[in-house]
């Protein structure tokens, strides 16, 4: 299993090297179709596309994305991107569905943003808990 993850300025470069055409707008919308074509012409199994406030995953039965739990005033961004791609990757080792895996991730990016560190297990389910709830601020 091959899954390449990217946050979108990568996601941009790489469209670049291979001749595909970069949308001018950074958003869920121009991302979602961005990581397909990028599975296509990569010919890998999945390919994942992270910015500030979504997160998509193309894969041979289509697209699936996650708004994120977005942070106006982040305590720390510096290794967001490092607690996506682990949260990430833990759905994966959970055989969870590439929707719920994009929620993990987007989940453990936020909490760090937030906190400015890895949340503990409980921590991070109270997050995820707090954020379908609508409450976080």
């Amino acid at each position: 299993r091959t899954v390449l993850g990217l946050n979108q300025n990568e996601a941009n470069i790489l469209s670049r090297l291979l001749d595909i055409p970069v949308s001018g707008e950074s958003n869920k919308q121009s991302a979602t179709g961005q990581a397909g074509v990028l599975r296509e012409a990569l010919d890998i199994e999945k390919v994942v596309i992270h910015g500030h406030s979504y997160a998509v995953c193309a894969h041979i039965n289509g697209v699936d994305s996650a708004d994120g739990p977005f942070c106006a005033n982040p305590r720390k961004s510096t290794g967001a991107g490092d607690r996506f791609n682990a949260g990430f990757t833990l759905g994966l080792a959970l055989d969870l569905t590439p929707e719920e895996c994009l929620l993990l991730a987007v989940a453990s990016s936020g909490y760090f943003v937030r906190q400015a560190r890895s949340a503990k297990v409980p921590e991070l389910a109270d997050f995820m808990r707090d954020w379908a709830a609508d409450r976080l601020d």
